[in-house]
């Protein structure tokens, strides 16, 4: 459902070890709070408080550097939640129409409690983070399945593919790994150590994580691009090479990506604990080129035209006399084309999403302190500048 009802109300359980005062909270007082409105209408500044909460890392909050980046995602997510609540009104979606409400309804209790009851410590930390979590859960799970391609336009992207030979119509190496995750630095740097010494994933494994199963059991087939060649995005929207630069399609069974490295449940303060991911390449194999939509066998003989295209049951198909998930296997020609046409689906939906974003912010006019902004923002980093960042920086060192 859209918004993720059930989810947030599990945030309510969530503790954290934050202090009282964030480090947004201490950028903030540094500098006098800019004037920023969308479309004549003035943002408050309570909503750039939580989306700093939100929307940026720790170790990315520090006013003014950060200020263009989080205004932008601030007025992104607003733009979004506006053409989400007029799509659903056009369509008369009165069930998503009512989670709206119903989202917007505990954003108002919540904020009506804190001003009210004051809370401190981990109850305060708890209710901002349900604010900010609440004020910012448009995202690209929510608009994907209302721009889902029609037959129509896949045809016409899966052309592009075509004429520019990328590697999701033709030749495509799949990966398949297995990971580990650890939680301190000093662990992070002896694990790097033991793969670099040669251990395999089980030892490390077995020294550091010995009661928790492997992050991507290989599971599941993972395609990665020359680096030539722009990436696929993951369930999530995002690109593996964000994360792992070294992830292309040179890869070779036992090669080991990583350090991964992201917060934990530090959104409100920083306070939290940094953990490194290591992934470890456990098999590789190269499909052949059997996934172009051949136009021939499409045709219907009694009428001589091309027959209606199923966009659906090209992406949905299953593997012939296989009961598993498109992608779960490429020993045959019928699963190396669902492989591909999944991801390329996923590929098509990630352009289409940020299409949408783009379109939204050309048409929008932002204004800061009077002046008009572009959203084509650079931002320069803060490392080093915030005990959060300068944490960041030491784990982000090569070791």
């Amino acid at each position: 459902m859209k918004f993720m009802v059930s989810v947030l109300f599990t945030i309510l359980g969530i503790t954290t070890a934050a202090a009282q005062s964030s480090d947004a909270q201490s950028s903030a007082d540094q500098t006098s709070a800019p004037v920023v409105t969308l479309n004549g209408e003035i943002i408050a500044n309570e909503m750039f408080s939580h989306g700093e909460l939100f929307l940026l890392e720790p170790h990315k909050r520090c006013s003014p550097l950060s200020d263009a980046l989080l205004r932008e995602r601030v007025v992104e997510t607003m733009l979004l939640e506006s053409w989400l609540f007029d799509h659903f009104t056009a369509n008369n979606a009165k069930s998503d129409l009512e989670a709206i409400a119903f989202n917007k309804n505990t954003l108002a209790d919540l904020t009506q409690y804190l001003a009210n009851e004051n809370p401190q410590g981990e109850e305060r930390d708890n209710i901002l983070f349900q604010i900010a979590l609440y004020n910012f859960s448009t995202d690209f799970y929510d608009i994907k399945e209302e721009i889902k391609l029609s037959s129509a336009e896949y045809e016409v992207e899966n052309q592009r593919l075509i004429d520019s030979a990328h590697p999701l119509v033709n030749t495509t190496v799949g990966f398949k790994v297995r990971g580990i995750e650890v939680f301190s630095l000093e662990h992070s740097k002896k694990v790097a150590q033991m793969f670099r010494a040669g251990a395999n994933i089980e030892e490390v494994r077995e020294q550091y994580m010995p009661n928790v199963n492997p992050i991507r059991d290989g599971q599941r087939w993972i395609p990665a691009m020359p680096k030539d060649v722009d990436p696929v995005p993951d369930y999530n929207g995002k690109y593996w090479r964000d994360h792992y630069p070294q992830w292309n399609a040179d890869m070779q069974v036992g090669q080991v990506v990583g350090p991964h490295i992201r917060w934990t449940d530090s959104k409100m303060t920083g306070n939290g604990t940094l953990t490194y991911a290591y992934f470890v390449v456990v098999d590789r194999q190269e499909t052949e080129n059997h996934t172009n939509v051949n136009a021939e066998r499409r045709i219907d003989k009694k009428t001589g035209k091309i027959k209606p295209f199923n966009i659906n049951e090209l992406v949905k198909k299953k593997p012939e006399s296989d009961n598993r998930k498109p992608g779960d296997g490429l020993t045959t020609i019928s699963e190396q084309r669902s492989f591909k046409n999944s991801w390329k689906m996923r590929l098509f939906e990630k352009n289409k999403f940020d299409a949408l974003k783009s379109s939204l912010r050309e048409s929008a006019e932002v204004l800061v302190n009077g002046v008009t902004v572009s959203g084509d923002v650079e931002f320069a980093g803060c490392e080093g500048t915030t005990p959060a960042s300068a944490a960041y920086l030491e784990a982000s060192k090569p070791h």
